[in-house]
C-alpha cells in the first residue's frame, strides 16, 4: 500500500475517532461546557498540492471547523481552527462580477424583454383592427 494511501486511512480513522468521542457526548447543546455538540459532526479528506494529506472536520450544531494535517511521519497537526458562522453570513468577497451587478444585469434584459413585449402586443392590437 502506498504510503499516500496509508496517510488517507489514518486521517479518515482520525475523522471517525473524533466522531465516536463526540457520540459520547450526545444529547448535549452546541459547545455547552466547552464540550462539542454530538451528531453534528463532518469530516473532509483534503489533498493538499497532492502531496499532504489533511482532513477538516465541521461540526455543524456549534459552527466550528478545524484542519488537521498529515505530515510524512504519520503525526497529525491541528493547523487551523475557527468558527464559521459569520463566515456564512457574508454576502460576498472576492468574487466578479458581484451579485449586485448580476442582478443589475438580469434587471436590464428583463426591462429589455418587456419593452419587446409590450412592442410586440401593440403591434398585434394595431393589425386586429
Amino acid at each position: 500500500m502506498k504510503t499516500r494511501d496509508t496517510a488517507l486511512i489514518l486521517v479518515i480513522a482520525l475523522a471517525a475517532g473524533i466522531g465516536a468521542f463526540l457520540m459520547s457526548f450526545e444529547g448535549t447543546p452546541a459547545m455547552a461546557d466547552g464540550k462539542p455538540t454530538a451528531g453534528n459532526l463532518i469530516a473532509i479528506p483534503v489533498s493538499v498540492n497532492g502531496t499532504q494529506e489533511a482532513v477538516c472536520l465541521i461540526d455543524a450544531g456549534s459552527g466550528i471547523m478545524v484542519a488537521y494535517e498529515l505530515d510524512s511521519r504519520f503525526r497529525i497537526k491541528l493547523k487551523s481552527a475557527r468558527e464559521i458562522i459569520w463566515d456564512l453570513k457574508i454576502r460576498e468577497l472576492n468574487t466578479d462580477p458581484d451579485p449586485d451587478q448580476v442582478k443589475s444585469q438580469i434587471d436590464l434584459i428583463e426591462q429589455r424583454q418587456r419593452i419587446q413585449k409590450e412592442k410586440e402586443e401593440k403591434l398585434k392590437a394595431k393589425s386586429a383592427k
